[in-house]
C-alpha cells in the first residue's frame, strides 16, 4: 500500500481537480466550489468545514481553472495590453503605464513613441556640457531603459528629462534640459514637477542627480549637496563616447 505522503507527491505533480478535492474531504464538489469561490452559497456552511476545505486545497496544491472560473461567473480577471511593438526592449522589462499633463500649448508624456529622438540628440551631443558628443545609438539604448519625459509644443521637441530607477528605493535624474528660446517661462520647474509627481517614482529612499549650475532648481524639490561626500565613489570614464563612434 502507498504511504500518503508518495499519494499527496503524485497528486503535486498531476493537475489537481476540484472532485479530487471534495473526495479528499468527503463534501460534493458543489459544496467544495461554494467554499473556493466564497459563493452566496457558502453561507451555509459551517466555519469549520470552510477550514477543511481549504486546509485541503493548500494540502493538495490545488489550482482552479480560470477559464472555467471566467465562462460559471461570466466575469474574466484578464487584463489585456495594446502596443505598437513587442520587441526586445519590452521583453527584457515591463511595460509602463503612460502618463501625460497638460499646460496650455504645452504637453509633458512618458510615451516613449512621441519621443523626437533628432531634437533630444541634437540638444545633448552638441549643446549640453555634459553629454557632449553623445553617440546616437547609446542615446536611443538610454533611452530605451529610462523612464523618460518629453516636453513638447505642438510637434516641436522642447525638453527632456529621464530617470533610472528600481522603481522601490533609488532612482538617478539625468539629461535635463529646456531649449534655450523656451527657457524663463516656468517650463523646467513644471518639468520637474512632473518628474517627482509620477506615481512610479513615489517613497525612494534616495534621488541622485549631477548638475554643474542648476542647483537653485533641484532645491525645490527637496535635493540637497551630499550630506556625507565621502561616502560616495564613482567610477568615470570621460572619453568613453570617443570609443563608441564609428
Amino acid at each position: 500500500m502507498e504511504s500518503r505522503s508518495n499519494i499527496q507527491g503524485e497528486q503535486k505533480r498531476r493537475a489537481v481537480t476540484l472532485k479530487a478535492v471534495a473526495e479528499h474531504v468527503g463534501l460534493t464538489p458543489s459544496t467544495v466550489s461554494a467554499v473556493l469561490n466564497d459563493s452566496a452559497a457558502a453561507r451555509s456552511v459551517p466555519e469549520r468545514t470552510k477550514k477543511r476545505v481549504l486546509a485541503a486545497a493548500r494540502e493538495l496544491n490545488y489550482r482552479p481553472n480560470s477559464l472555467a472560473r471566467s465562462l460559471r461567473v461570466q466575469r474574466t480577471c484578464t487584463i489585456g495590453l495594446i502596443t505598437r511593438d513587442l520587441g526586445e526592449a519590452h521583453i527584457r522589462r515591463p511595460v509602463m503605464a503612460v502618463y501625460e499633463w497638460q499646460k496650455g500649448e504645452f504637453e509633458i508624456t512618458t510615451d516613449q513613441t512621441r519621443l523626437d529622438l533628432d531634437a533630444i540628440h541634437e540638444y545633448l551631443a552638441q549643446q549640453s556640457y555634459w553629454a557632449r558628443g553623445v553617440p546616437r545609438p547609446t542615446l536611443e539604448k538610454s533611452v530605451r531603459n529610462s523612464l523618460c519625459f518629453g516636453l513638447s509644443e505642438g510637434n516641436r521637441q522642447i525638453g527632456f528629462a529621464r530617470v533610472i530607477s528600481d522603481y522601490a528605493t533609488i532612482a538617478y535624474l539625468g539629461d535635463v534640459f529646456v531649449s534655450p528660446e523656451y527657457r524663463g517661462r516656468g517650463l523646467a520647474k513644471w518639468l520637474m514637477e512632473c518628474v517627482m509627481a509620477h506615481p512610479d517614482l513615489q517613497n525612494l529612499r534616495r534621488w541622485i542627480l549631477v548638475t554643474k549650475d542648476a542647483h537653485g532648481l533641484y532645491r525645490r524639490y527637496g535635493f540637497t549637496q551630499l550630506a556625507r561626500h565621502e561616502s560616495f565613489m564613482e567610477l568615470y570614464d570621460s572619453d568613453v563616447y570617443d570609443g563608441q563612434k564609428g
